[in-house]
């Protein structure tokens, strides 16, 4: 066999592997042990124990500066040290791409969301994913349409149930995940979802069961700028509920 004279230098793969997130209490989250490149590609953060993140903490293991605020996102991170001197930790923030990261720590990369209710307190989810996609399900679904009407396509605002997903100050089209309960004013009706306006009026799902009796079912519809878009025919109904959402850990 050959030996090469020169070293072959691969460019770094953007991963994370396991550091899932479990919801805890209604002020902290376990971070599960694994490994992920930092957010620049440049070295690998591991966390080798399973670590609680909690909102009372200010710093590592904790939130990066203030308090948990009433129905907001907060992006959870490992944060991690190049030199090895300070152990490998987590860490709330409001920034989806730019934490303020402790002192004595040099790296970060995002692992996932955390969602408060009105009462600042994290809403109840499981994630599931050991990967770079994560899927998230809320115990308690996010209403985001009651019995809209709209005949011609209508932007639907999902910012309350769809985290603010943006990577390197680019924003990420990601997925959500809908139950829908439509009621026809005829059996041959359909109720009508795409993207947004912004990207065209063309549907991407169609809805409906031939009766005109209430139907219930769900999708999985792709999100621009946190917002899809719906229309039914005249005299029908649908209510959307986001029951959670698709992360790429880009």
């Amino acid at each position: 066999m050959a030996t090469p004279n020169n070293p072959i230098v691969n460019a770094g793969l953007s991963y994370v592997n396991q550091l899932q997130i479990r919801f805890r209490t209604s002020k902290s989250v376990t971070l599960f042990s694994g490994a992920a490149r930092n957010s620049t590609n440049i070295a690998d953060i591991i966390l080798s124990a399973d670590t609680i993140v909690d909102s009372a903490i200010v710093g590592a293991n904790g939130i990066d500066f203030g308090t948990f605020a009433a129905n907001t996102f907060y992006a959870v991170y490992v944060i991690g040290d190049s030199r090895g001197y300070s152990q490998t930790a987590g860490l709330f923030s409001l920034s989806p791409d730019a934490p303020i990261i402790p002192l004595n720590y040099d790296m970060f990369r995002r692992v996932g969301w955390v969602l408060t209710d009105g009462s600042a307190n994290i809403i109840s989810f499981v994630q599931s994913g050991l990967n770079e996609s994560r899927n998230y399900y809320y115990r308690s679904s996010i209403n985001v349409l009651a019995a809209g009407t709209a005949t011609v396509f209508t932007l639907v605002n999902i910012a309350a149930a769809i985290p603010p997903i943006v990577e390197n100050s680019i924003i990420v089209t990601t997925e959500a995940l809908v139950t829908i309960n439509y009621t026809p004013a005829s059996a041959g009706n359909t109720a009508q979802f795409s993207f947004s306006t912004v990207l065209g009026i063309s549907p991407i799902v169609q809805f409906g069961c031939g009766v005109a009796a209430p139907q219930f079912g769900t999708l999985t519809l792709p999100t621009f700028l946190r917002e899809i878009s719906y229309k039914v025919f005249a005299g029908d109904l649908v209510t959307l509920n986001v029951t959670g959402f698709t992360d790429y850990l880009e």
